[in-house]
């Protein structure tokens, strides 16, 4: 494996461990932070693997939407709790 692959996947399995904690964790701001730090993690694997493969390209997708909803729920049940 040469050392770009390793980066790669070192940082793969780190947004994976992110996501896997941002569904466990209870507390909202834990779970945005641990959203946040895996969408940095599959920054760094496009970063370092210029064309990327299906499946990392559909998880990012997935994690950005999955961010974005999260974010407008809480939003929403702000509000709500607010009025």
């Amino acid at each position: 494996m040469s050392p770009r692959t390793n980066r790669s996947t070192y940082c793969r399995d780190q947004a994976e461990e992110c996501a896997l904690r941002s569904s466990l964790a209870a507390v909202p701001e834990i779970r945005d932070a641990y959203l946040q730090l895996e969408l940095g993690w599959r920054q760094l694997v496009a970063d370092f693997d210029p064309a990327p493969s299906i499946g990392s390209d559909a998880s990012s997708r997935i994690s950005a939407r999955r961010l974005t909803n999260r974010s407008l729920n809480e939003n929403t049940a702000y509000k709500n709790h607010c009025t």
